[in-house]
């Protein structure tokens, strides 16, 4: 097994996030899911989740996305389009104001993340003075990690 993937998960392990009473109620899948994700501690796909899951009784692809998506919608996990992976969140990111860019390294698919309120509101007012609706935000640039970047140097 390489050293950037995953150990295979055999039974729920709780995490300390997943506890916090604040937290949104997760499903039983959505639960393995998320800690799946989060012990990659890297961008994934949703096949490899599933190779990863399989030990834990996780056999079909749809049970997958499904988890996926109820974790996107209750802010736990985020769909990097740029590489069609995915992420978990730091912390719970639900709420409509709360405008993220993700570095995406695309070496090891570490993904780090920065507020961008002041991005996105330069953005709008340029759009706005241009006439452009904005319909969609997906704040994604792609590049090298700081330890990746010193590998090649």
């Amino acid at each position: 097994m390489s050293a950037s993937m995953a150990e295979p998960i055999t039974a729920y392990t709780p995490n300390i996030f997943l506890n916090n009473a604040s937290m949104p109620k997760l499903t039983g899948n959505e639960t393995i899911i998320y800690y799946a994700l989060d012990s990659f501690n890297r961008a994934t796909k949703a096949y490899e989740l599933l190779d990863h899951l399989r030990p834990a009784g996780i056999n079909a692809i749809p049970t997958v996305y499904r988890a996926l998506n109820g974790l996107m919608k209750k802010g736990l996990v985020r769909y990097i389009t740029t590489t069609q992976t995915y992420i978990t969140l730091s912390e719970v990111c639900i709420e409509d104001d709360e405008e993220r860019i993700f570095f995406v390294c695309s070496n090891c698919s570490h993904v780090s993340t920065v507020e961008a309120d002041d991005v996105v509101d330069e953005l709008q007012a340029n759009a706005k003075a241009t006439g452009f609706t904005i319909r969609a935000k997906n704040m994604e640039i792609i590049g090298l990690c700081p330890v990746c970047k010193a590998k090649k140097t």
